[in-house]
């Protein structure tokens, strides 16, 4: 996205983010974010507003036009918000366009499996994937990976619920689809940070 068709809102959450302020940009470094990526996804902070406190993650559509932007607080809840009114929306939409891509759980696990040389999405929420966005999976060879829990907990079975209605979603339209299985307790970023080696080896089983 150019950045002059950036609104000068997100510009002005951008600059925040790289104003001298070390606690934002550290948190998102110990989420094992590289500066390069935290740029090339226009990755803010807002000090003003309801949103005060909050990493700005813009979301763009499948053009590289501004959408909207979703927010994550450091404190406080709920963790993640959107404006009032806003519907949720898939976070870096265009990699659908490779004809393997993961699917994820949040924005910033998307961006660590492109850190890591592969296309993905976010689902901004386990439970948050919309019927009409199967349509943009036709033809893909889509690997979901979402948060792994605690068997028999209800966390563990919300996840699972949601990833048999996706995978039922994506059969008919989907070329392949396969769930990629975490270690207990981990998602994607928290295993990038603590063993990106053992991530790596996961992964690899799953791109042939």
């Amino acid at each position: 996205m150019d950045r002059e068709q950036i609104p000068v809102k997100v510009r002005e959450w951008i600059e925040e983010l790289w104003s001298g302020n070390p606690e934002p940009i550290e948190w998102l470094r110990a989420r094992g974010l590289k500066n390069e990526y935290i740029e090339k996804y226009l990755f803010g902070f807002v000090t003003e507003g309801y949103f005060a406190g909050s990493i700005s993650i813009p979301i763009l559509d499948g053009l590289g036009g501004y959408r909207t932007s979703r927010f994550r607080r450091l404190e406080g809840a709920p963790k993640y918000d959107h404006p009032k009114g806003e519907r949720p929306h898939l976070f870096n939409i265009s990699s659908v366009r490779h004809p393997k891509v993961y699917l994820t759980e949040g924005e910033f696990d998307a961006t660590i499996l492109e850190q890591t040389g592969r296309a993905a999405v976010g689902v901004p929420g386990v439970n948050s994937f919309r019927e009409e966005w199967r349509w943009l999976f036709v033809a893909n060879d889509v690997r979901i990976i979402f948060d792994s829990e605690e068997p028999g907990t209800e966390a563990y079975k919300a996840v699972r619920t949601a990833l048999g209605r996706i995978v039922r979603q994506l059969e008919p339209l989907a070329s392949r689809i396969e769930v990629v299985d975490l270690p207990v307790g981990e998602d994607v970023s928290s295993l990038y940070v603590s063993d990106p080696a053992a991530l790596e080896g996961i992964l690899r089983n799953y791109d042939e």
